[in-house]
């Protein structure tokens, strides 16, 4: 297997996985922190909203310099960050009960730092491996995802349950110091852009996109996908505090990272490159299937089923679409192609998360879930031309 053949990936692959679950423990806690706290799925909705504008941000700074720097200094400028942001929330505990716009700040610089490390990461990919290694490597990564989405959701509900909000802070923090120690002590060869127009950035970043007739396709669907997202994300928690507690607000997330993890150690195991735009449809199109469980469920048990079939889509979905940015896009220049891709997405979750909560408040979340899930399947119709 790739990981045990090539120690530099691995190293930076379990970097990653460390760093991702430092950042989802912290959004499963905060959130349910909130919606526990409050009732509300507006204010609850304020911590993706700041998410969202912080990977805005992140997207807009990195697609200007990312390609420019070596990829391990980024990542360990971001973890480092990450542990300083972490221990000044420590110190200030007390205050976050009181004060809440402290928790949509924190969450807003946070968003950059995991932006800006995961656009890196991403980068490092092409960087370690052959050509030919590429979906493997990919597939590995939807690996590292799904087992960060058991861990995290599965210690997250523990947390929240049974441990205060400050004591839960601890974990990230752990976190994100033994990922900063895997990078430092790795070395490769980076790929750096050698653009030198005014304009480089998002703008150059968006005319690799739109040279693709494939990757645009990819690209302007998943905006309208994520805008319709944004309304269903903001209505979960809501949804699941009436099936359950802070316990089932864990399991979901186990779920979905169990099935995450199945189909990602099969797709991690093929290295055709070929097969990528049909393993993006497939994921794609049954991720939204699941939704339609979710949405509808009338049980625990019902909602995590509908968890489980999107965990299982998510590998394909999301090995697919960074294989094909890694095969059509130069790597020295994929930076600012990621930074693009997340900054549109980031833009669209926003009106989705602000309007999707006023709605919930008004008129209940079923009929706002209800109402997305339907409306999601006109993204695959748009997408499906990429085959020809």
């Amino acid at each position: 297997m790739l990981l045990k053949e090539n120690s530099i990936f691995f190293k930076l692959w379990l970097a990653n996985l460390f760093a991702q679950f430092g950042v989802i423990f912290y959004e499963v806690v905060v959130v349910w922190f909130l919606v526990a706290a409050t009732g509300s799925a507006l204010l609850a909705a304020g911590i993706p909203v700041a998410t969202m504008i912080g990977y805005m941000v992140g997207s807009a700074v990195g697609s200007k310099h990312i390609d420019r720097l070596p990829t391990k200094k980024i990542m360990v400028v971001a973890e480092s960050s990450r542990l300083g942001i972490l221990f000044i929330v420590l110190s200030l505990q007390n205050i976050l009960a009181q004060h809440m716009i402290v928790l949509y700040v924190v969450s807003f610089i946070l968003a950059i730092i995991a932006l800006l490390h995961g656009i890196a990461h991403s980068k490092t990919i092409p960087e370690t491996v052959r050509e030919d290694q590429l979906t493997a490597a990919n597939g590995l990564g939807g690996v590292s995802a799904s087992i960060v989405r058991i861990a995290a959701w599965g210690l997250g509900g523990f947390f929240i349950t049974n441990v205060t909000f400050s004591n839960a802070l601890l974990v990230p923090l752990s976190a994100s110091l033994l990922a900063l120690a895997l990078v430092l002590s790795s070395k490769w060869t980076y790929s750096l852009s050698d653009s030198t127009e005014r304009d480089s950035g998002l703008s150059e970043g968006l005319a690799h996109i739109k040279k693709s007739s494939v990757i645009k396709r990819m690209v302007y669907s998943e905006i309208l996908f994520y805008f319709l997202m944004g309304f269903l994300w903001v209505a979960f928690p809501i949804k699941v505090a009436d099936l359950g507690d802070g316990m089932l607000y864990g399991l979901q997330g186990m779920f979905f990272g169990l099935g995450y993890l199945l189909t990602s150690l099969l797709l991690a195991r093929k290295t055709d490159n070929k097969k990528a735009k049909t393993i993006f449809l497939f994921g794609f199109g049954f991720y939204m299937v699941g939704n339609i469980f979710m949405a509808f469920a009338f049980s625990g048990l019902v909602l995590l089923f509908g968890l489980l079939i999107s965990g299982l889509a998510t590998s394909y979905w999301m090995t697919g679409r960074s294989t094909l940015f890694h095969l059509k896009v130069p790597t020295a220049e994929i930076g600012k192609v990621f930074s693009v891709t997340e900054l549109s997405t980031s833009l669209a979750q926003i009106p989705g998360y602000l309007i999707g909560g006023l709605l919930v408040d008004q008129v209940g979340f079923t009929w706002v879930m209800g109402i997305v899930v339907v409306l999601q399947f006109g993204c695959l119709f748009w997408v499906r031309g990429i085959k020809k």
